[in-house]
């Protein structure tokens, strides 16, 4: 009988944590977190309930006044205001408000004006145009120009695959005197042109021991492509000298010959990390296979840039030893090495389901140890996307860790997967953690570590922390925006189809306080209306239609009203308010075109 007892209590308590009047206690909609994961900019569950699609922006550009800018341009005698005509095309064109096609040829001909700043201003306006048509004119002006100008647009003229300027690349890379960034910028515009007739002049210039270091690094780009031999005799010089040299014949072997792919692989174990690093780097993009075999060292190597490399090999094989590695990293100081290895472990695990078993046992194992934050952090991470909810009674003892990125984690784990069996145990927790909330430095991540356990509390209607949510009444509970809105929305799930009239009031309160000397923050207005439904206070539907009509459609709270309307059994509803466009006029130049009077 006990047992039976027993059995059916889990029973009870499953059901309630399953599902609360319609709603689902668990999360259940998508989680997405950024490459690099942050705990402040973690979802916040009652901000998803509900919303409403964002403005459209609409740029309004006056009629007749790219007209104007090119009368300006052909019959101006004034530099600055052709200067100010040619720059408000070019934004008109950089933020495709019009055609600004026809004074193409007003533009081109200030490519030759006296006036530096106005050449400047036009060749940045046929770029922003795309206006191809005008290549040979931007190129006599590179022949010309200084090198502040080249330097734009000369990576254009290759982009736009203009061949003519192959000639001048090849010739200033035969000239003496050339300086480093001209070399740079002819070694990069024949390498986006693909012109292997360049190949012996570019290898001239990375064989020169006094060039520049930019600029043989630019011609060791280039070489790789045009010329993958010629490339691979001189990495097999340079991959016996100094740093330098072989950082440049790393360059040299970027690509996928044989040959190239054997020399790169050596160079993987070079002494000098930087070496090593660009090597692994380049290597794990060319031909990941290569590195198979060695991701274990690589994992282990003093530079994040290697162990960065080996994650990247590990994606492209999905394997066993491989998800014990990743688990490693996951606890890796690099910032960018424990998020890469998290995101690629979840790839493995929605891949394959016996890889997930490992690596959702290689998160538990972490989080249980609790030796390394960064690990633990990203094992919760791990555990929320692939929906593990019995991480949240591994969560209750990382509520009070040191590092807010755990316990802040470990609390939004919790307000994903309630879990009703563990609020006895978390209740003490959040009352000392209310108590550190004006602590300097933690108060931001108390805040929102509240909220979510706020959120927890109210999805399983857990009433003996009431009292800490009802302090979020006032505006001076020593909590922001987040753990003050979570607290109004707990009391609605608290209190379920239940009407207690002091608390209808004071959460009414929070909604009309639109006008004080300081009007209540829009998330709290927005989450009281929501407990306002929730709580079944029907004699409030007046407030809710004032709300629908007073508050701003993106505050979310209009959309909110009818949400509780309709909960409340309303049948009248007010018409959906919909996200007025935001009009933006085109303009902030010194000069406009007059508009006629009617």
């Amino acid at each position: 009988m006990r047992n039976h007892t027993f059995i059916s209590t889990l029973v009870l308590l499953a059901i309630v944590t399953t599902s609360v009047v319609g709603e689902d206690v668990h999360f259940t909609g998508e989680i997405k977190l950024p490459a690099i994961a942050r705990h402040q900019q973690l979802l916040n569950r009652m901000m998803e309930e509900l919303k409403v699609a964002p403005p459209k922006v609409v740029r309004e550009l006056p009629e007749g006044t790219i007209a104007f800018f090119q009368k300006l341009l052909v019959d101006g005698t004034e530099a600055d205001l052709q200067l100010d005509a040619v720059r408000a095309l070019g934004e008109i064109a950089q933020e495709n408000d019009g055609d600004i096609s026809p004074a193409f040829p007003a533009i081109t001909a200030l490519l030759t004006h006296q006036n530096r700043e106005l050449r400047r201003a036009a060749a940045l306006t046929l770029i922003a145009a795309d206006a191809k048509d005008s290549a040979a004119e931007l190129l006599k002006l590179c022949e010309s120009s200084d090198g502040r100008l080249r330097s734009i647009v000369e990576p254009v003229l290759g982009k736009w695959e203009f061949q003519p300027a192959a000639a001048m690349w090849n010739a200033r890379l035969q000239d003496p005197s050339s300086s480093g960034s001209s070399l740079t910028l002819a070694a990069n515009g024949l390498s986006t042109l693909e012109s292997t007739t360049a190949a012996d002049a570019v290898r001239a210039v990375i064989e020169n021991q006094n060039a520049p270091y930019r600029a043989r690094h630019a011609a060791g780009v280039a070489l790789s492509s045009l010329d993958a031999g010629g490339a691979n005799e001189v990495a097999a010089k340079l991959a016996v000298g100094t740093l330098r040299d072989r950082l440049l014949a790393v360059v040299l072997l970027n690509n996928k010959n044989p040959e190239s792919l054997n020399s790169l692989a050596t160079l993987c174990s070079d002494k000098e990390n930087a070496v090593a690093a660009k090597a692994w780097t380049q290597l794990s993009k060319l031909d990941s296979s290569r590195l198979k075999q060695s991701v274990a060292v690589g994992c282990d190597h003093p530079d994040s840039g290697v162990r960065r490399a080996a994650v990247r090999v590990m994606s492209d094989f999905p394997e066993a030893a491989h998800c014990d590695l990743l688990a490693k990293l996951s606890g890796d100081v690099h910032i960018n090495v424990r998020n890469e290895a998290r995101v690629v472990l979840l790839e493995h695990a929605t891949t394959d389901a016996e890889l997930q078993k490992q690596i959702v046992a290689n998160a538990e194992a972490a989080v249980k140890a609790n030796d390394s934050w960064e690990r633990t952090e990203q094992a919760l991470l791990i555990a929320a996307l692939l929906n593990q909810t019995q991480f949240t009674a591994m969560c209750v003892p990382l509520l009070e860790h040191e590092r807010p990125e755990v316990f802040v984690t470990a609390a939004w784990i919790m307000h994903l997967y309630p879990d009703a069996l563990v609020m006895d145990a978390v209740t003490p927790i959040m009352k000392r953690r209310y108590e550190l909330r004006n602590t300097r430095g933690l108060a931001d991540d108390i805040d929102l570590q509240m909220s979510f356990l706020f959120q927890t509390a109210g999805w399983l209607e857990h009433k003996p922390v009431q009292s800490l949510c009802e302090a979020q009444f006032s505006k001076n509970s020593g909590l922001g925006w987040a753990g003050r809105a979570a607290g109004i929305s707990a009391i609605g799930m608290m209190n379920r189809d239940n009407p207690e009239a002091d608390l209808v009031q004071k959460i009414v309160g929070r909604l009309n306080d639109r006008d004080s000397m300081v009007p209540e923050l829009g998330q709290v207005q927005r989450m009281a209306v929501m407990s306002i439904g929730r709580m079944g206070a029907k004699d409030q539907i007046s407030e809710l239609m004032k709300a629908h009509g007073l508050d701003p459609v993106m505050s979310v709270i209009p959309e909110s009203a009818r949400w509780a309307m309709t909960r409340l059994g309303e049948t009248n509803l007010p018409a959906r308010r919909s996200v007025p466009n935001v009009m933006r006029p085109v303009g902030g130049w010194n000069v406009y075109p007059v508009s006629k009077r009617k």
